[in-house]
């Protein structure tokens, strides 16, 4: 089950695939990845090039926050081999290991195990020397899924727990902190639900989910807790590593190549589509966020705080609780823009367990600071696309109380949208962040193909889900004149505007 000849890609997985090495081949050869010679710093440059091109050919479910967990592992893998006095061990070569480790991920993100096939067979493509390749964690040894078993610490080398270690470490809680070991184990354990065996799936997915339910995620987990004190014997403090891996995450230099990287995955390229067979030119509806994206308002915290504090209660206990009933708003869960506001108001007011003055009052309080600051750019964008005589619609996760404003703003400020196409969260009774299923409604109302459809959200995770259903998604960062002008930019790249 290790020989990826027996699962054929598909062949939109195949254009991707020989793309990519195509770009590995030109952009590799002369480093010491396939050449027998010394590790340069130029090595790394020159994988970081190739990252920022081959993104463009990856997989549309792949996630903004692939191109973080390489930066992070790679500087934590190369950290990690900085700090130990074991002979042959160059910090460089093993900041390149933790650059190749995932590779296979831009073809299959979504499948466990077969990515880590598809990765090795990449490897092995871009004519990466043996020695490399045996310094990488052996995923099907580990699994049982080879001849070459891995039963114990013992049968693993240094600079393969180096690379397993620094690969499950170089993650992220939601709070944007590193992993510690214990947010470490419990995302291990939670590996099986996150990848779904299905009717479709492959069979070296099936193999891979069906070893972890049989026992080898508890002796993968184990394995790791075993290299990770085998290295802190070495005298590696985790804790200590963790804060400088991060500081030098969040350097400028890494923060630029990382923006550089999300947007090279979403912007418009038109030998990318040559190569892939679609079209962007070719879009005939904008689909929109609102917040954030088409007018700038008080954040979620804000509000809260302001509430809390006449609440008499303390935020930082409220915030919580706050979050859960404006997500369940969104999603319909007290009711439509024309009945949910009441309902969601006293829910409010109930987690916070104070009396429910009434909907006049608690309505006067809720809204008091919020304001919605239309972006000129965004104007200007949404009018010229407008000239076109195509189609702008809205998606927005929005709780019932706020609509009536933001019906009110769209008629003053976006003439050009007409609200018979603007989708309310609350109204849908889902919203973004359910599976896709918020854009395959929108796509069904509509009546269009997801393949003609421009989404913009100031948030990734959300034009990943979009992307995930087949739509172009762009991530508006920053919402400065930078992010304006490279939206505007790949509007005129693929003449969506004139």
């Amino acid at each position: 089950m290790t020989n990826l000849e027996r699962e054929k890609l598909d062949p939109d997985e195949e254009g991707r695939y020989l793309s990519i090495i195509e770009l590995g081949n030109r952009y590799l050869k002369d480093t010491a990845l396939v050449v027998d010679k010394p590790w340069k710093v130029s090595d790394e440059q020159a994988i970081r090039r190739f990252y920022l091109s081959a993104v463009k050919f990856s997989n549309p479910k792949l996630r903004s926050n692939f191109g973080s967990h390489l930066l992070t592992a790679s500087i934590f893998a190369g950290m990690t081999s900085d700090g130990l006095t074991a002979p042959n061990i160059n910090p460089i070569e093993f900041r390149i290991l933790g650059w190749i480790h995932d590779i296979g991920t831009l073809i299959a993100p979504g499948d466990y195990f077969r990515k880590d096939l598809i990765g090795r067979d990449m490897l092995v493509q871009l004519n990466i020397r043996k020695e490399v390749l045996e310094k990488l964690p052996d995923i099907p040894a580990i699994l049982g899924l080879s001849s070459n078993v891995i039963n114990s610490i013992k049968d693993v080398t240094l600079m393969q727990m180096i690379v397993d270690v620094a690969d499950n470490l170089g993650k992220y809680n939601p709070d944007g902190s590193l992993f510690g070991v214990n947010q470490m184990i419990d995302y291990a354990n939670l590996q099986p639900r996150r990848y779904r065996i299905s009717s479709k799936s492959l069979p070296s997915v099936k193999a891979g989910l069906k070893a972890l339910n049989e026992g080898k995620q508890e002796f993968a987990v184990q394995l790791l807790l075993d290299e990770i004190r085998y290295l802190q014997n070495l005298g590696i403090n985790f804790d200590l590593l963790s804060d400088h891996v991060f500081k030098e995450v969040h350097k400028s230099s890494n923060k630029k190549w990382l923006v550089a990287f999300m947007n090279a995955r979403e912007d418009y390229d038109e030998e990318v589509d040559r190569v892939l067979g679609i079209d962007r030119r070719k879009i005939n509806m904008l689909l929109l966020d609102l917040a954030n994206t088409c007018w700038s308002t008080i954040s979620d915290e804000a509000i809260a705080g302001s509430l809390a504090n006449y609440f008499g209660i303390n935020v930082t206990d409220f915030l919580p609780v706050f979050n859960k009933v404006v997500r369940d708003g969104m999603n319909g869960k007290y009711g439509d823009s024309n009945e949910g506001g009441v309902r969601f108001l006293k829910a409010l007011w109930k987690a916070a367990n104070v009396e429910f003055p009434g909907y006049e009052k608690s309505q006067k309080l809720f809204m008091k600071d919020i304001y919605f600051k239309p972006f000129k750019e965004m104007q200007s964008l949404v009018r010229d696309f407008g000239q076109k005589e195509k189609n702008i619609c809205v998606l927005s996760n929005i709780v019932p109380n706020l609509v009536p404003l933001a019906k009110t703003t769209l008629k003053e400020y976006f003439p050009d949208i007409d609200l018979s196409h603007v989708y309310f969260s609350c109204d849908l009774g889902v919203g973004k962040g359910n599976d896709g299923r918020a854009f395959t409604e929108v796509l069904k109302r509509e009546e269009i193909s997801a393949t003609e459809v421009l989404f913009i959200d100031d948030k990734s995770e959300y034009t990943d889900e979009g992307r995930a259903v087949g739509i172009w998604g762009i991530t508006l960062r920053g919402r400065n004149m930078d992010a304006f002008h490279r939206l505007s930019k790949n509007f005129h790249k693929a003449r969506l505007i004139d």
